[in-house]
């Protein structure tokens, strides 16, 4: 993927609003359970005990590619044949789906950092990129 190009625009509700926001300042957070301590993505309720006290907090970026794959088929214009996506394990334990950056080889257990590339709308979404 070229990393300079405009991406497709993502939703953005009131959940994910502080994650889209930290993003437009370069920064990764992850929810973290006030209770259990417990580090996720994306929801009003904790994953592993069902508490209601999430706090957004910053992640390092440092992750590794869990799974990939490369697609031959353009869904969106800003996406040009062959790219590649990605699911990586965030050092602080959340999977998160990325674009892989042209530079990284496409290897599961690579080590990346996750980064972020501008879309259409103005949001930034996840790219992971060459340790």
């Amino acid at each position: 993927m070229n990393t300079g190009m405009v991406l497709p625009g993502v939703d953005v509700d009131d959940v994910s609003r502080p994650f889209f926001e930290a993003a437009a300042e370069g920064r990764l957070l992850v929810q973290c359970c006030s209770a259990c301590q417990t580090a996720q993505l994306g929801s009003e309720i904790c994953n592993h005990c069902f508490g209601t006290r999430l706090e957004w907090v910053a992640a390092s970026g440092k992750a590794v590619i869990h799974s990939f794959v490369v697609m031959h088929i353009g869904y969106h214009p800003a996406f040009q044949p062959p790219y590649r996506a990605a699911m990586v394990e965030l050092e602080e334990g959340p999977r998160l789906p990325v674009y892989l950056d042209d530079g990284v080889p496409p290897r599961i257990g690579q080590a990346v950092v996750v980064q972020f590339a501008p879309t259409e709308n103005a949001t930034l979404v996840p790219v992971a990129r060459g340790a």
